[in-house]
């Protein structure tokens, strides 16, 4: 929630897009979970040998997952830093929630909470403004939120 009252904050046009046209709210959404994922690695086990660009990992391997990083490859995200709705859908998902058998349970959950916060904000309010800086803690694992004041 904090990363996503900060994007529309700095991005008045994707907070008026967010509040006229449904149609982009998912989308909105999408763009604030791939720049701001609170997840931003992750380690899985190989359970047989892999062999990734000629180079081969053996069975039982640690392999960490860099989601922070995936989500910002140039290659894939141009402009990567830019706060982008309008990415083409496949140049637009997030890898926050996992993909597949470890596809995060609560995704649903979590997705439902931000769309009905940031519906009743954007019905009630026309701006949201961040005031002062927000305080984030940053680990080799998470980004969160501990502080952050805005004005409605």
């Amino acid at each position: 929630m904090s990363s996503a009252l900060v994007d529309l904050a700095r991005n008045p046009r994707a907070f008026t897009a967010y509040k006229n046209d449904p149609s982009a709210r998912e989308a909105i959404l999408n763009e604030t979970i791939r720049r701001a994922l609170p997840e931003v690695l992750l380690d899985r086990f190989t359970t047989e040998p892999l062999e990734i660009h000629g180079m081969t990992i053996p069975t039982g391997a640690k392999i960490r997952f860099i989601l922070g990083a995936a989500l910002r490859d140039p290659q894939v995200f141009p402009n990567p830093d830019e706060f982008d709705w309008e990415r083409p859908r496949e140049a637009s998902m997030a890898l926050a929630f996992g993909l597949g058998t470890h596809n995060c349970a609560g995704q649903a959950i979590a997705r439902a909470t931000a769309t009905a916060v940031l519906d009743v904000i954007t019905e009630r309010f026309d701006r949201v403004e961040v005031v002062g800086e927000p305080e984030w803690v940053l680990s080799d694992r998470h980004r969160n939120c501990e502080g952050l004041t805005v004005r409605l």
